[in-house]
Protein backbone atom coordinates (compact mmCIF):
# COMPACT_ATOMS: atom_id res chain seq x y z
CA UNK A 1 0.00 0.00 0.00
CA UNK A 2 1.38 3.44 -0.94
CA UNK A 3 2.01 6.11 1.62
CA UNK A 4 -0.99 8.35 0.74
CA UNK A 5 -3.69 5.67 1.15
CA UNK A 6 -2.13 4.55 4.40
CA UNK A 7 -2.23 8.11 5.72
CA UNK A 8 -5.90 8.43 4.66
CA UNK A 9 -6.78 5.15 6.35
CA UNK A 10 -4.98 6.24 9.53
CA UNK A 11 -6.78 9.57 9.57
CA UNK A 12 -10.18 7.94 9.04
CA UNK A 13 -9.54 5.36 11.75
CA UNK A 14 -8.34 8.02 14.15
CA UNK A 15 -11.36 10.21 13.42
CA UNK A 16 -13.70 7.27 13.97
CA UNK A 17 -11.95 6.50 17.28
CA UNK A 18 -12.22 10.13 18.36
CA UNK A 19 -15.91 10.12 17.41
CA UNK A 20 -16.50 6.94 19.39
CA UNK A 21 -14.69 8.40 22.42
CA UNK A 22 -16.70 11.60 22.13
CA UNK A 23 -19.99 9.69 21.98
CA UNK A 24 -18.88 7.53 24.92
CA UNK A 25 -18.04 10.60 27.02
CA UNK A 26 -21.35 12.16 25.95
CA UNK A 27 -23.34 9.11 27.01
CA UNK A 28 -21.57 8.87 30.37
CA UNK A 29 -21.42 12.48 31.48
CA UNK A 30 -24.34 14.15 29.67
CA UNK A 31 -28.05 13.69 30.37
CA UNK A 32 -29.35 12.97 26.85
CA UNK A 33 -32.94 13.42 27.96
CA UNK A 34 -32.27 17.15 28.27
CA UNK A 35 -31.95 17.19 24.48
CA UNK A 36 -35.36 15.62 23.80
CA UNK A 37 -37.07 18.91 22.78
CA UNK A 38 -34.26 19.62 20.30
CA UNK A 39 -34.37 16.09 18.88
CA UNK A 40 -38.17 16.25 18.59
CA UNK A 41 -37.93 19.57 16.74
CA UNK A 42 -35.22 18.37 14.32
CA UNK A 43 -36.98 15.09 13.49
CA UNK A 44 -40.38 16.80 13.18
CA UNK A 45 -38.97 19.23 10.63
CA UNK A 46 -37.26 16.43 8.73
CA UNK A 47 -40.36 14.25 8.26
CA UNK A 48 -43.04 16.94 8.23
CA UNK A 49 -44.94 15.49 11.19
CA UNK A 50 -45.09 16.14 14.92
CA UNK A 51 -42.76 13.86 16.90
CA UNK A 52 -43.01 13.50 20.67
CA UNK A 53 -40.91 11.32 22.98
CA UNK A 54 -42.84 10.66 26.18
CA UNK A 55 -40.40 8.17 27.75
CA UNK A 56 -36.69 8.16 28.52
CA UNK A 57 -33.86 8.13 26.01
CA UNK A 58 -30.81 5.89 26.27
CA UNK A 59 -27.62 5.77 24.21
CA UNK A 60 -25.05 2.98 23.93
CA UNK A 61 -22.12 2.24 21.64
CA UNK A 62 -22.09 -1.52 21.05
CA UNK A 63 -21.94 -2.68 18.32
CA UNK A 64 -22.86 0.70 16.72
CA UNK A 65 -24.32 3.85 18.12
CA UNK A 66 -27.60 2.68 19.61
CA UNK A 67 -30.43 5.01 20.65
CA UNK A 68 -33.46 3.76 22.58
CA UNK A 69 -36.58 5.92 22.83
CA UNK A 70 -39.58 5.23 25.06
CA UNK A 71 -43.23 6.11 24.35
CA UNK A 72 -42.81 7.66 20.89
CA UNK A 73 -45.69 9.38 19.08
CA UNK A 74 -45.73 10.63 15.48
CA UNK A 75 -48.81 12.66 14.61
CA UNK A 76 -50.32 15.16 12.22
CA UNK A 77 -52.98 17.70 13.14
CA UNK A 78 -53.16 16.27 16.64
CA UNK A 79 -53.95 12.69 15.54
CA UNK A 80 -51.47 9.87 16.09
CA UNK A 81 -50.26 8.10 12.97
CA UNK A 82 -47.62 6.03 14.78
CA UNK A 83 -47.21 5.30 18.46
CA UNK A 84 -44.73 2.85 19.94
CA UNK A 85 -43.92 1.77 23.47
CA UNK A 86 -40.26 1.63 22.48
CA UNK A 87 -38.18 2.53 19.41
CA UNK A 88 -34.60 1.28 19.05
CA UNK A 89 -32.35 2.97 16.50
CA UNK A 90 -28.99 1.67 15.29
CA UNK A 91 -26.89 4.48 13.79
CA UNK A 92 -23.77 3.78 11.71
CA UNK A 93 -20.74 5.58 13.15
CA UNK A 94 -18.61 5.96 10.00
CA UNK A 95 -21.11 8.08 7.98
CA UNK A 96 -21.30 10.47 10.94
CA UNK A 97 -17.79 11.62 9.99
CA UNK A 98 -19.36 13.14 6.87
CA UNK A 99 -22.32 14.53 8.81
CA UNK A 100 -24.48 11.82 7.26
CA UNK A 101 -26.91 10.09 9.61
CA UNK A 102 -27.58 6.52 8.46
CA UNK A 103 -29.69 4.06 10.38
CA UNK A 104 -28.41 0.49 10.30
CA UNK A 105 -31.63 -0.81 11.81
CA UNK A 106 -34.87 0.40 13.38
CA UNK A 107 -36.97 -1.69 15.76
CA UNK A 108 -40.41 -0.79 17.11
CA UNK A 109 -42.07 -2.62 19.98
CA UNK A 110 -45.84 -2.65 20.64
CA UNK A 111 -46.46 -0.06 17.94
CA UNK A 112 -49.79 1.13 16.55
CA UNK A 113 -49.96 2.44 12.97
CA UNK A 114 -53.09 4.25 11.79
CA UNK A 115 -53.25 5.13 8.09
CA UNK A 116 -56.35 7.06 7.09
CA UNK A 117 -57.53 7.99 3.62
CA UNK A 118 -59.77 11.07 3.58
CA UNK A 119 -62.76 11.74 1.38
CA UNK A 120 -60.49 13.88 -0.80
CA UNK A 121 -58.36 10.81 -1.58
CA UNK A 122 -55.29 11.89 0.37
CA UNK A 123 -53.58 9.87 3.09
CA UNK A 124 -52.82 11.25 6.52
CA UNK A 125 -49.18 10.35 5.77
CA UNK A 126 -49.08 13.04 3.12
CA UNK A 127 -48.71 16.77 3.42
CA UNK A 128 -51.87 18.83 3.11
CA UNK A 129 -53.08 18.84 -0.51
CA UNK A 130 -52.20 21.93 -2.51
CA UNK A 131 -53.10 23.23 -5.96
CA UNK A 132 -49.54 24.45 -6.34
CA UNK A 133 -47.38 21.54 -7.49
CA UNK A 134 -44.26 23.36 -6.33
CA UNK A 135 -45.34 23.03 -2.70
CA UNK A 136 -45.95 19.29 -2.90
CA UNK A 137 -44.14 17.54 -0.01
CA UNK A 138 -41.00 15.61 -0.85
CA UNK A 139 -40.08 12.17 0.38
CA UNK A 140 -37.09 11.70 2.68
CA UNK A 141 -34.26 9.53 1.35
CA UNK A 142 -34.11 6.29 3.35
CA UNK A 143 -31.56 3.47 3.18
CA UNK A 144 -31.84 0.96 6.04
CA UNK A 145 -30.54 -2.56 6.39
CA UNK A 146 -33.33 -3.80 8.63
CA UNK A 147 -36.60 -2.60 10.16
CA UNK A 148 -38.57 -4.76 12.59
CA UNK A 149 -41.96 -4.37 14.24
CA UNK A 150 -42.90 -6.58 17.19
CA UNK A 151 -46.46 -7.06 18.52
CA UNK A 152 -47.74 -4.31 16.26
CA UNK A 153 -51.26 -3.18 15.29
CA UNK A 154 -51.88 -1.81 11.79
CA UNK A 155 -55.12 0.02 10.89
CA UNK A 156 -56.28 1.40 7.55
CA UNK A 157 -59.39 3.59 7.41
CA UNK A 158 -61.05 4.72 4.18
CA UNK A 159 -63.51 7.53 4.89
CA UNK A 160 -64.90 7.47 1.34
CA UNK A 161 -66.08 3.84 1.56
CA UNK A 162 -66.39 3.77 5.37
CA UNK A 163 -64.12 0.69 5.38
CA UNK A 164 -61.72 -0.18 8.18
CA UNK A 165 -59.02 -2.87 8.09
CA UNK A 166 -57.16 -3.83 11.27
CA UNK A 167 -54.19 -6.19 11.60
CA UNK A 168 -53.57 -7.26 15.20
CA UNK A 169 -50.58 -8.84 16.98
CA UNK A 170 -48.28 -8.51 13.97
CA UNK A 171 -44.55 -9.15 13.60
CA UNK A 172 -42.96 -7.54 10.55
CA UNK A 173 -39.36 -7.90 9.34
CA UNK A 174 -38.31 -5.52 6.56
CA UNK A 175 -34.94 -5.84 4.87
CA UNK A 176 -33.08 -3.47 2.55
CA UNK A 177 -35.63 -0.67 2.93
CA UNK A 178 -34.85 2.06 0.41
CA UNK A 179 -36.79 5.19 -0.46
CA UNK A 180 -35.41 7.51 -3.12
CA UNK A 181 -36.17 11.19 -3.45
CA UNK A 182 -39.53 12.18 -4.92
CA UNK A 183 -42.96 13.53 -4.06
CA UNK A 184 -45.49 11.89 -1.76
CA UNK A 185 -47.60 10.87 -4.75
CA UNK A 186 -44.63 8.80 -5.96
CA UNK A 187 -44.27 6.88 -2.68
CA UNK A 188 -45.20 3.45 -4.06
CA UNK A 189 -42.91 3.91 -7.08
CA UNK A 190 -39.91 5.07 -5.05
CA UNK A 191 -40.09 2.38 -2.37
CA UNK A 192 -38.06 -0.85 -2.43
CA UNK A 193 -37.90 -3.59 0.21
CA UNK A 194 -38.38 -7.25 1.08
CA UNK A 195 -40.54 -8.18 4.05
CA UNK A 196 -42.11 -11.01 6.02
CA UNK A 197 -45.41 -10.34 7.81
CA UNK A 198 -47.16 -12.54 10.38
CA UNK A 199 -50.40 -11.43 12.07
CA UNK A 200 -52.73 -13.30 14.39
CA UNK A 201 -55.89 -11.52 13.23
CA UNK A 202 -57.12 -9.36 10.34
CA UNK A 203 -60.53 -7.74 10.80
CA UNK A 204 -62.69 -5.89 8.30
CA UNK A 205 -66.34 -5.29 9.17
CA UNK A 206 -67.86 -8.82 9.01
CA UNK A 207 -64.63 -10.46 7.84
CA UNK A 208 -62.03 -12.08 10.11
CA UNK A 209 -58.83 -13.81 8.96
CA UNK A 210 -56.75 -15.79 11.47
CA UNK A 211 -53.03 -16.62 11.46
CA UNK A 212 -52.03 -14.62 8.39
CA UNK A 213 -48.52 -15.02 6.92
CA UNK A 214 -47.06 -13.52 3.76
CA UNK A 215 -43.87 -12.43 2.11
CA UNK A 216 -43.68 -9.16 0.15
CA UNK A 217 -41.09 -7.83 -2.25
CA UNK A 218 -41.38 -4.37 -3.77
CA UNK A 219 -39.33 -2.43 -6.28
CA UNK A 220 -40.23 0.53 -8.49
CA UNK A 221 -43.98 0.25 -7.94
CA UNK A 222 -44.11 -3.48 -8.72
CA UNK A 223 -44.82 -5.82 -5.80
CA UNK A 224 -44.70 -9.56 -5.42
CA UNK A 225 -46.53 -11.51 -2.72
CA UNK A 226 -45.17 -14.98 -2.03
CA UNK A 227 -46.33 -17.79 0.23
CA UNK A 228 -49.35 -15.92 1.55
CA UNK A 229 -51.37 -18.17 3.82
CA UNK A 230 -54.05 -18.08 6.49
CA UNK A 231 -55.41 -20.77 8.77
CA UNK A 232 -59.02 -19.57 8.61
CA UNK A 233 -61.32 -16.94 7.10
CA UNK A 234 -64.80 -16.25 8.52
CA UNK A 235 -67.39 -13.94 6.94
CA UNK A 236 -70.51 -13.38 9.06
CA UNK A 237 -73.35 -12.28 6.78
CA UNK A 238 -77.11 -11.95 7.16
CA UNK A 239 -77.60 -15.40 5.61
CA UNK A 240 -75.16 -17.08 7.99
CA UNK A 241 -71.42 -17.52 8.28
CA UNK A 242 -69.03 -18.54 5.51
CA UNK A 243 -65.87 -20.24 6.76
CA UNK A 244 -62.79 -20.98 4.67
CA UNK A 245 -59.74 -22.91 5.85
CA UNK A 246 -56.21 -23.54 4.60
CA UNK A 247 -55.93 -20.45 2.40
CA UNK A 248 -52.87 -19.93 0.21
CA UNK A 249 -52.09 -17.30 -2.42
CA UNK A 250 -49.27 -15.76 -4.35
CA UNK A 251 -49.17 -12.69 -6.55
CA UNK A 252 -46.40 -12.93 -9.10
CA UNK A 253 -47.07 -9.33 -10.02
CA UNK A 254 -48.83 -6.68 -7.94
CA UNK A 255 -48.74 -3.16 -9.39
CA UNK A 256 -50.38 0.03 -8.17
CA UNK A 257 -51.21 2.20 -11.16
CA UNK A 258 -49.86 5.75 -11.15
CA UNK A 259 -53.05 6.99 -12.79
CA UNK A 260 -55.41 5.59 -10.13
CA UNK A 261 -55.22 6.26 -6.40
CA UNK A 262 -58.25 4.17 -5.47
CA UNK A 263 -58.37 0.50 -4.59
CA UNK A 264 -59.18 -1.69 -6.36
CA UNK A 265 -59.18 0.56 -9.45
CA UNK A 266 -55.46 1.20 -9.23
CA UNK A 267 -54.50 -2.41 -8.56
CA UNK A 268 -53.12 -4.71 -11.26
CA UNK A 269 -52.18 -8.26 -10.35
CA UNK A 270 -51.41 -11.72 -11.64
CA UNK A 271 -51.43 -14.71 -9.28
CA UNK A 272 -53.04 -17.85 -7.88
CA UNK A 273 -55.40 -18.73 -5.03
CA UNK A 274 -55.97 -22.07 -3.28
CA UNK A 275 -58.43 -22.84 -0.46
CA UNK A 276 -58.75 -26.16 1.35
CA UNK A 277 -62.46 -25.96 2.26
CA UNK A 278 -65.31 -23.44 2.22
CA UNK A 279 -68.29 -24.09 4.51
CA UNK A 280 -71.65 -22.33 4.23
CA UNK A 281 -74.93 -23.18 5.92
CA UNK A 282 -75.93 -25.62 3.17
CA UNK A 283 -72.80 -26.25 1.18
CA UNK A 284 -69.23 -27.52 1.51
CA UNK A 285 -66.67 -26.79 -1.21
CA UNK A 286 -63.17 -28.26 -1.21
CA UNK A 287 -59.95 -28.02 -3.17
CA UNK A 288 -60.82 -24.54 -4.48
CA UNK A 289 -58.24 -23.23 -6.95
CA UNK A 290 -58.13 -20.22 -9.23
CA UNK A 291 -55.77 -18.17 -11.34
CA UNK A 292 -56.52 -14.46 -11.09
CA UNK A 293 -55.65 -11.58 -13.40
CA UNK A 294 -56.66 -8.06 -12.41
CA UNK A 295 -56.36 -4.72 -14.13
CA UNK A 296 -57.94 -1.34 -13.41
CA UNK A 297 -60.50 -2.83 -11.00
CA UNK A 298 -61.51 -5.71 -13.28
CA UNK A 299 -60.60 -9.23 -12.10
CA UNK A 300 -60.84 -12.55 -13.91
CA UNK A 301 -60.71 -15.81 -11.96
CA UNK A 302 -60.04 -18.20 -14.83
CA UNK A 303 -59.85 -21.11 -14.50
CA UNK A 304 -61.86 -21.50 -11.30
CA UNK A 305 -62.29 -25.05 -10.00
CA UNK A 306 -63.50 -26.86 -6.86
CA UNK A 307 -65.09 -30.06 -5.56
CA UNK A 308 -68.78 -29.94 -4.56
CA UNK A 309 -70.92 -32.95 -3.55
CA UNK A 310 -68.14 -35.26 -4.78
CA UNK A 311 -68.38 -33.66 -8.25
CA UNK A 312 -65.92 -31.46 -10.11
CA UNK A 313 -66.89 -27.84 -10.71
CA UNK A 314 -65.04 -25.72 -13.24
CA UNK A 315 -65.65 -22.35 -14.82
CA UNK A 316 -64.76 -18.69 -14.57
CA UNK A 317 -65.74 -15.59 -12.61
CA UNK A 318 -65.40 -12.03 -13.89
CA UNK A 319 -65.63 -9.32 -11.24
CA UNK A 320 -65.72 -5.64 -12.22
CA UNK A 321 -65.11 -3.64 -9.04
CA UNK A 322 -64.08 -0.34 -10.64
CA UNK A 323 -67.55 1.23 -10.64
CA UNK A 324 -69.72 2.36 -7.76
CA UNK A 325 -71.60 -0.98 -7.89
CA UNK A 326 -69.67 -4.27 -8.29
CA UNK A 327 -70.68 -6.39 -11.30
CA UNK A 328 -70.11 -10.17 -11.50
CA UNK A 329 -70.43 -12.73 -14.28
CA UNK A 330 -70.28 -16.36 -13.12
CA UNK A 331 -70.13 -19.27 -15.54
CA UNK A 332 -69.47 -22.79 -14.31
CA UNK A 333 -70.47 -26.41 -14.63
CA UNK A 334 -70.64 -29.00 -11.86
CA UNK A 335 -70.11 -32.36 -13.52
CA UNK A 336 -71.18 -35.75 -12.19
CA UNK A 337 -71.91 -34.59 -8.67
CA UNK A 338 -73.51 -37.20 -6.43
CA UNK A 339 -77.13 -36.54 -5.59
CA UNK A 340 -76.73 -38.64 -2.43
CA UNK A 341 -74.25 -36.06 -1.13
CA UNK A 342 -76.72 -33.30 -1.88
CA UNK A 343 -79.76 -34.98 -0.29
CA UNK A 344 -77.79 -35.35 2.93
CA UNK A 345 -77.88 -31.57 3.20
CA UNK A 346 -81.70 -31.39 3.04
CA UNK A 347 -82.78 -34.82 4.31
CA UNK A 348 -80.03 -35.67 6.76
CA UNK A 349 -79.42 -39.08 5.20
CA UNK A 350 -78.64 -40.76 1.91
CA UNK A 351 -82.03 -41.00 0.17
CA UNK A 352 -81.01 -40.90 -3.46
CA UNK A 353 -78.15 -42.12 -5.63
CA UNK A 354 -76.78 -41.16 -9.00
CA UNK A 355 -74.73 -38.62 -10.89
CA UNK A 356 -76.10 -35.24 -11.98
CA UNK A 357 -74.84 -32.20 -13.88
CA UNK A 358 -75.44 -28.56 -13.03
CA UNK A 359 -74.59 -25.56 -15.21
CA UNK A 360 -74.90 -21.88 -14.36
CA UNK A 361 -74.46 -18.67 -16.33
CA UNK A 362 -75.42 -15.68 -14.19
CA UNK A 363 -74.88 -11.92 -14.20
CA UNK A 364 -75.15 -10.19 -10.82
CA UNK A 365 -74.46 -6.75 -9.44
CA UNK A 366 -74.59 -5.17 -6.02
CA UNK A 367 -72.81 -4.79 -2.70
CA UNK A 368 -75.12 -6.92 -0.55
CA UNK A 369 -76.69 -10.37 -0.87
CA UNK A 370 -80.12 -8.77 -1.42
CA UNK A 371 -78.79 -6.54 -4.19
CA UNK A 372 -77.11 -9.50 -5.88
CA UNK A 373 -80.30 -11.55 -5.61
CA UNK A 374 -82.46 -8.76 -7.12
CA UNK A 375 -80.12 -8.28 -10.07
CA UNK A 376 -79.54 -11.96 -10.93
CA UNK A 377 -80.02 -12.75 -14.61
CA UNK A 378 -79.08 -15.77 -16.71
CA UNK A 379 -79.69 -19.51 -16.75
CA UNK A 380 -79.49 -22.41 -14.29
CA UNK A 381 -79.87 -25.99 -15.46
CA UNK A 382 -79.83 -29.37 -13.69
CA UNK A 383 -79.95 -32.76 -15.40
CA UNK A 384 -79.52 -36.42 -14.53
CA UNK A 385 -80.33 -39.91 -15.80
CA UNK A 386 -80.80 -43.31 -14.22
CA UNK A 387 -81.22 -42.02 -10.66
CA UNK A 388 -82.25 -44.20 -7.71
CA UNK A 389 -84.62 -42.86 -5.05
CA UNK A 390 -84.77 -44.78 -1.78
CA UNK A 391 -87.63 -44.80 0.69
CA UNK A 392 -90.48 -44.33 -1.78
CA UNK A 393 -91.77 -46.07 -4.91
CA UNK A 394 -92.98 -43.18 -7.06
CA UNK A 395 -94.60 -45.41 -9.69
CA UNK A 396 -96.57 -47.28 -7.02
CA UNK A 397 -97.57 -44.04 -5.30
CA UNK A 398 -98.67 -42.45 -8.57
CA UNK A 399 -100.57 -45.59 -9.61
CA UNK A 400 -102.40 -45.60 -6.27
CA UNK A 401 -102.94 -41.85 -6.66
CA UNK A 402 -104.84 -42.51 -9.86
CA UNK A 403 -107.45 -44.29 -7.79
CA UNK A 404 -107.14 -42.62 -4.35
CA UNK A 405 -105.67 -39.20 -5.24
CA UNK A 406 -103.93 -39.23 -1.86
CA UNK A 407 -100.42 -38.51 -3.10
CA UNK A 408 -99.14 -34.92 -2.77
CA UNK A 409 -97.80 -33.87 -6.19
CA UNK A 410 -96.02 -30.81 -4.77
CA UNK A 411 -93.86 -33.12 -2.66
CA UNK A 412 -92.38 -34.44 -5.87
CA UNK A 413 -91.36 -30.88 -6.66
CA UNK A 414 -88.47 -31.45 -4.28
CA UNK A 415 -86.69 -33.25 -7.09
CA UNK A 416 -87.21 -30.31 -9.46
CA UNK A 417 -86.06 -27.68 -7.01
CA UNK A 418 -83.30 -29.77 -5.46
CA UNK A 419 -80.26 -28.92 -7.55
CA UNK A 420 -80.64 -25.25 -8.47
CA UNK A 421 -82.67 -23.86 -5.58
CA UNK A 422 -83.19 -26.51 -2.89
CA UNK A 423 -81.41 -24.79 0.04
CA UNK A 424 -83.25 -21.51 -0.57
CA UNK A 425 -86.69 -23.16 -0.60
CA UNK A 426 -86.55 -25.44 2.42
CA UNK A 427 -87.31 -22.73 4.97
CA UNK A 428 -91.07 -23.13 5.12
CA UNK A 429 -91.97 -26.28 3.21
CA UNK A 430 -90.55 -29.69 3.96
CA UNK A 431 -89.56 -30.79 0.47
CA UNK A 432 -87.40 -33.44 2.08
CA UNK A 433 -90.55 -35.26 3.20
CA UNK A 434 -90.66 -37.05 -0.15
CA UNK A 435 -87.34 -38.58 0.72
CA UNK A 436 -88.84 -40.07 3.88
CA UNK A 437 -91.53 -42.04 2.05
CA UNK A 438 -93.48 -45.17 2.88
CA UNK A 439 -90.83 -47.60 1.68
CA UNK A 440 -89.68 -49.00 -1.61
CA UNK A 441 -87.41 -47.62 -4.31
CA UNK A 442 -87.80 -45.59 -7.47
CA UNK A 443 -85.88 -45.31 -10.70
CA UNK A 444 -85.86 -41.88 -12.30
CA UNK A 445 -85.08 -42.42 -15.97
CA UNK A 446 -84.40 -38.76 -16.63
CA UNK A 447 -84.72 -35.45 -14.77
CA UNK A 448 -84.43 -31.99 -16.31
CA UNK A 449 -84.66 -28.75 -14.32
CA UNK A 450 -83.92 -25.84 -16.65
CA UNK A 451 -84.62 -22.26 -15.51
CA UNK A 452 -84.30 -18.74 -16.89
CA UNK A 453 -83.48 -16.04 -14.31
CA UNK A 454 -84.37 -12.39 -14.88
CA UNK A 455 -84.08 -9.66 -12.21
CA UNK A 456 -84.06 -12.24 -9.45
CA UNK A 457 -87.07 -14.21 -10.73
CA UNK A 458 -86.50 -17.79 -11.96
CA UNK A 459 -88.95 -19.04 -14.62
CA UNK A 460 -89.26 -22.75 -15.41
CA UNK A 461 -88.35 -23.41 -19.06
CA UNK A 462 -88.09 -27.20 -19.16
CA UNK A 463 -88.74 -28.85 -15.79
CA UNK A 464 -89.84 -32.51 -15.75
CA UNK A 465 -88.94 -36.04 -14.71
CA UNK A 466 -89.87 -39.49 -15.96
CA UNK A 467 -90.05 -42.76 -14.06
CA UNK A 468 -90.63 -46.13 -15.70
CA UNK A 469 -94.37 -45.44 -16.05
CA UNK A 470 -95.09 -41.76 -15.33
CA UNK A 471 -94.10 -38.20 -16.11
CA UNK A 472 -94.29 -35.19 -13.81
CA UNK A 473 -93.72 -31.60 -14.95
CA UNK A 474 -93.60 -28.15 -13.37
CA UNK A 475 -94.44 -24.64 -14.56
CA UNK A 476 -94.27 -21.27 -12.84
CA UNK A 477 -91.83 -18.81 -11.32
CA UNK A 478 -89.75 -18.51 -8.18
CA UNK A 479 -89.51 -14.88 -7.09
CA UNK A 480 -86.30 -14.50 -5.07
CA UNK A 481 -86.79 -10.73 -4.80
CA UNK A 482 -90.08 -11.02 -2.91
CA UNK A 483 -89.21 -14.53 -1.65
CA UNK A 484 -92.41 -16.04 -3.07
CA UNK A 485 -93.74 -18.91 -5.19
CA UNK A 486 -95.40 -17.31 -8.21
CA UNK A 487 -98.05 -19.53 -9.85
CA UNK A 488 -95.99 -22.71 -9.43
CA UNK A 489 -97.85 -25.83 -10.62
CA UNK A 490 -96.78 -29.47 -10.50
CA UNK A 491 -98.70 -31.79 -12.84
CA UNK A 492 -99.00 -35.46 -13.68
CA UNK A 493 -99.00 -35.50 -17.49
CA UNK A 494 -100.01 -38.00 -20.13
CA UNK A 495 -98.21 -39.07 -23.29
CA UNK A 496 -99.39 -35.93 -25.13
CA UNK A 497 -98.08 -33.55 -22.45
CA UNK A 498 -101.60 -32.85 -21.14
CA UNK A 499 -102.13 -32.43 -17.41
CA UNK A 500 -104.21 -35.24 -15.92
CA UNK A 501 -103.93 -33.77 -12.43
CA UNK A 502 -102.20 -30.74 -11.06
CA UNK A 503 -101.46 -29.02 -7.78
CA UNK A 504 -100.38 -25.44 -7.09
CA UNK A 505 -98.13 -23.87 -4.48
CA UNK A 506 -97.98 -20.13 -3.89
CA UNK A 507 -97.14 -17.56 -1.24
CA UNK A 508 -93.95 -16.82 0.73
CA UNK A 509 -91.07 -19.27 0.75
CA UNK A 510 -91.24 -19.21 4.52
CA UNK A 511 -94.95 -20.06 4.74
CA UNK A 512 -96.32 -21.30 1.40
CA UNK A 513 -99.88 -22.40 0.68
CA UNK A 514 -100.44 -25.71 -1.12
CA UNK A 515 -103.79 -26.05 -2.84
CA UNK A 516 -105.79 -29.23 -3.20
CA UNK A 517 -105.14 -31.42 -6.21
CA UNK A 518 -107.20 -30.56 -9.26
CA UNK A 519 -108.03 -33.70 -11.30
CA UNK A 520 -108.53 -32.71 -14.92
CA UNK A 521 -109.21 -36.13 -16.49
CA UNK A 522 -110.23 -39.52 -15.22
CA UNK A 523 -107.25 -41.35 -13.80
CA UNK A 524 -108.74 -44.61 -12.60
CA UNK A 525 -110.47 -46.11 -15.63
CA UNK A 526 -108.01 -47.09 -18.39
CA UNK A 527 -110.83 -48.20 -20.74
CA UNK A 528 -112.60 -44.87 -20.37
CA UNK A 529 -109.32 -42.98 -20.88
CA UNK A 530 -108.58 -44.97 -24.03
CA UNK A 531 -112.10 -44.28 -25.32
CA UNK A 532 -111.73 -40.51 -24.66
CA UNK A 533 -108.36 -40.38 -26.34
CA UNK A 534 -109.77 -42.19 -29.39
CA UNK A 535 -112.78 -39.87 -29.45
CA UNK A 536 -110.53 -36.79 -29.26
CA UNK A 537 -108.42 -38.14 -32.12
CA UNK A 538 -111.51 -38.77 -34.27
CA UNK A 539 -113.14 -35.43 -33.50
CA UNK A 540 -109.89 -33.47 -33.70
CA UNK A 541 -110.30 -32.17 -30.15
CA UNK A 542 -107.01 -31.84 -28.29
CA UNK A 543 -106.14 -30.88 -24.72
CA UNK A 544 -104.21 -27.79 -23.73
CA UNK A 545 -100.59 -28.95 -23.59
CA UNK A 546 -99.04 -28.44 -20.16
CA UNK A 547 -95.58 -29.73 -21.04
CA UNK A 548 -93.75 -29.84 -24.38
CA UNK A 549 -90.17 -30.16 -23.21
CA UNK A 550 -87.35 -32.61 -23.77
CA UNK A 551 -88.37 -35.37 -21.33
CA UNK A 552 -90.03 -38.08 -23.41
CA UNK A 553 -92.98 -40.16 -22.12
CA UNK A 554 -92.39 -43.73 -20.90
CA UNK A 555 -92.33 -46.24 -23.73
Amino acid sequence: MSKAPRIALFISSAALAVLAIAVLIFTVFVDVNAYKPWIESVVSSAIGMDVRIGGRMRISLLPDLHVSLGDVHISRHGTDIVSAQRVNLGIQLLPLLHKDVRFGHVALEQAVFTVERGRDGHLNLESAPSHDASTTGTLPVIDMTKVTFANTTLSYIDQASDARYTLESCDLDVNQLQLSSGTHSELLDKLSFTAQLACKILRQDKLTIADLHLGIEGHGGVYRVDNASAAQLVYSGADGAVTATQLKADARQLVFSKAERDLPGGLNLFGNIAIGTIHTRNLVMSDVQASVVGKAGSFDFDPLSMRIFAGQASGKLHADLAGSVPVYHLRYTLSKFRIEEFTKSIAGAKRAEGAMNLSTDLMLQGKTVNELRRSAAGTVSLSGTDLALHGIDLDRQLTQFESSQSFNLVDAGALFFAGPFGPALTKGYNFASLLHGAGGNSRIRVLISDWRVDHGVARARDVALATRAHRLALKGRLDFVRQRYDDVTVALIDTHGCAMAQQKIHGPFGKPQVEKINVLTSLSAPVVKLFKQTLNWVTGKHCEVFYAGSVQPPS
